[in-house]
């Protein structure tokens, strides 16, 4: 017998709006044909409808499966020839534990019974505990859902009531899932694909069958504690060992006697359940794609010195925000508590949503997810404020936000989780997700010590785990140590993994650091407040938004270390540059040079004063341009602006430089 897709759409999509959380099965069959399925399933009917979409015009004949837990169970009785699910079914009934409610058929005539259980009551999964063949499904557990079709027939919705309330006593009886500690927790997510059919595999060829008298019992205990390595749950173990492990043996284990076998082998298991799983072998990273685009296996790969030095030109840092942050890259921006991080973090998610040019600044619009791990209550003024200070239209930022804690300090925890809801809010904003911010790393590190580098790698892992399954570039909001010298706090393995640090201090953002991107930058910026609208009562509801404002780069009194540095090796070139002009009889505002006239000069072991190299110079050059000493005419090629003029303080005589397109007389070129 067969479906159409139509049939399991249409399916899959009024369970979604009954409220039912569903994912896809493998055509024909009730194995999960997607990874991570609890994560994967969605009560969302347009995501759903997504989900089992027609591919390039055929049909996708997937299943539908429907997850349980979450206040639903499912009584599973089963009905065929030779069980006593039937006269099990009818002492429950006398008993009063199975009233009328919402019942499919299955292929083989038996009956999953659906119930409702208050929401933060973690009823167990079990097989013939409640009954002999009687199984239960909560907890982590699926059933197949009505409309779906396996070889033996259709899943049929057979008495379309409401879902009772499960009896107390029913609950009881089933028993509450174990709240499981670290050491007890699946490594992995149960019932992939992957381990399933490596479960299949080994159950065929390498366990040890069992034969009566001969160590049976320990043979079946074994089988089931080696599938539970591989990360498959315990009811799925004991289907798996019943169709390709039991023939093997002589004689076959009663499905109910094996059932005790595999209850018990994950009752008393001395491992965590996937130990065995490449995931947790390896880490679970995303997987490598060969040429044609299929996930496959990474090959090692050995190249030469002027092979990779070819690259040097095709392989370019993509600009995010031009000359502040690259895609698919690492940022922390840090400082101390109430100077403004999470409003400037903000309004750059903004501007990326939108892309509209930030400070002047080109940005690559993309999908945007923003986690307020921290401070969720007041997110919802500050949205507003953006919305009502730059005139947002309601399909003109690609953005969303996940308002609450994220474990990010145990890839077991929220990682897949996250991952697959970044996935997800690319395709319902119809953009990529280009960048996702964790407001703050104190919150995703979960109660981990931020000092410790075990910690602190855990969470360096985990995120970039995070940008290579997403492409995405990843930013964390941090607060700044007790030694604000030195920086974000925490242990170094953050800023050895970061690729642009961003401090806010005084009214001030600042880079500290950047990895790929030549020279820095520093933007004044108040806090602007705004009103969003009225409360019921009647009282001004107000916010605040980043204003920006041009500061100097040598703006402080007096300059100190590296500011004074550049000062004055500013002073000694300009000196140059004046002599120069003498010699040549030009005015210096039409004097030219490049940047290797500059590299020379510091460089000549002839001339007097300290020596610099070509880095060193290179980043003065971008100070000087920044505070409005040089401008830029062509790429390598430089102008000091007229009326530049040092003073022995340090402050500058000249105004900010003004951004191409305004009507300042210091331009910034666009290849900056």
């Amino acid at each position: 017998m067969t479906t159409t897709i139509e049939t399991a759409r249409a399916a899959a999509v009024h369970l979604a709006e009954q409220g039912f959380r569903v994912f896809p099965l493998i055509a024909g069959g009730k194995t999960p044909a997607v990874e991570h399925p609890f994560q994967v399933a969605t009560s969302d009917p347009a995501r759903a409808d997504r989900m089992w979409a027609p591919v390039l015009g055929d049909p996708d004949e997937r299943n539908v499966g429907l997850a349980t837990g979450d206040g639903l169970l499912v009584v599973d009785v089963d009905m065929k020839p030779g069980q006593d699910g039937a006269r099990s079914l009818f002492a429950l009934d006398m008993q009063g534990l199975v009233p009328e409610t919402r019942t499919v058929r299955t292929p083989s005539g038996g009956l999953h019974l659906y119930y409702r259980v208050p929401v933060n009551c973690r009823v167990a999964n079990s097989v013939g505990r409640l009954a002999a063949n009687v199984d239960v499904r909560a907890e982590n557990g699926y059933v197949v859902a009505p409309g779906s079709v396996t070889e033996k027939g259709v899943y049929v919705l057979e008495h379309d009531l409401p879902i009772a309330d499960a009896p107390a006593e029913l609950i009881e009886r089933c028993g509450r899932a174990r709240e499981r500690t670290a050491d007890a927790a699946p490594l992995v997510d149960l019932d992939t694909p992957e381990a399933i059919s490596r479960a299949v595999e080994w159950l065929k060829t390498e366990a040890e069958p069992s034969f009566k008298g001969s160590g049976g019992d320990a043979a079946a205990f074994a089988a089931a504690c080696g599938v539970r390595d591989f990360g498959v749950s315990e009811l799925t173990c004991l289907e798996l060992m019943l169709d390709h492990w039991n023939e093997r043996g002589s004689p076959q284990w009663a499905p109910d006697r094996l059932a005790v076998k595999v209850g018990n082998a994950y009752r008393y298991a001395t491992r965590p359940a996937g130990v065995a799983s490449a995931d947790a072998e390896f880490g679970a990273l995303p997987p490598a794609a060969d040429e044609k685009g299929a996930p496959g296996k990474r090959p090692m790969k050995r190249q030469g010195l002027f092979e990779l030095a070819a690259l040097a030109c095709s392989e370019v840092a993509r600009p995010l925000i031009e000359g502040v942050l690259d895609r698919g890259s690492l940022s922390v921006t840090y400082g101390d508590s109430n100077t403004g991080k999470t409003f400037v973090e903000l309004d750059m998610a903004l501007h990326v949503a939108t892309g509209r040019p930030w400070n002047g600044r080109r940005v690559h619009k993309g999908g945007v997810v923003y986690v307020v791990a921290e401070g969720g209550r007041g997110v919802h003024k500050r949205l507003a404020a953006l919305i009502e200070r730059h005139q947002i239209q309601p399909d003109e930022a690609a953005v969303q936000f996940i308002v609450q804690p994220v474990n990010l300090l145990r890839a077991e925890a929220d990682l897949k989780a996250l991952i697959a809801e970044v996935r997800a809010a690319g395709e319902d904003m119809g953009h990529p997700v280009e960048l996702i911010v964790l407001d703050t790393l104190s919150r995703v590190l979960a109660g981990g010590d931020e000092n410790s580098s075990v910690d602190m790698g855990a969470l360096v892992r985990n995120v970039d785990r995070l940008r290579e399954a997403t492409g995405a570039h990843v930013a964390l909001v941090h607060h700044t140590g007790k030694d604000k010298a030195r920086g974000a706090r925490g242990h170094s393995l953050l800023r050895a993994a970061t690729d642009t640090e961003l401090e806010v201090a005084d009214g001030k953002l600042k880079s500290t650091k950047q990895r790929d991107i030549e020279g820095g930058f520093a933007l004044g910026f108040r806090l602007e407040s705004v009103s969003v609208g009225s409360a019921p009562d009647g009282q001004e509801v107000r916010s605040a938004v980043v204003e920006w404002e041009a500061i100097s780069e040598f703006g402080e009194l007096p300059p100190t270390g590296a500011e004074a540095d550049a000062l004055d090796a500013f002073e000694d070139w300009r000196g140059h540059v004046d002599r120069m002009c003498a010699l040549e009889r030009v005015e210096r505002p039409a004097y030219v040079f490049r940047t290797a006239d500059v590299q020379m000069f510091f460089a000549d072991p002839s001339r007097e004063g300290a020596k610099a190299s070509e880095a060193t110079v290179k980043r003065w050059l971008g100070q000087w341009e920044r505070s409005g000493r040089l401008k830029k005419e062509r790429r390598g090629q430089w102008l000091i602006t007229e009326g530049s003029k040092g003073s022995a303080s340090g402050q500058p005589v000249l105004s900010p430089p003004v951004r191409e397109g305004s009507t300042g007389q210091h331009t910034v070129s666009a290849d900056r």
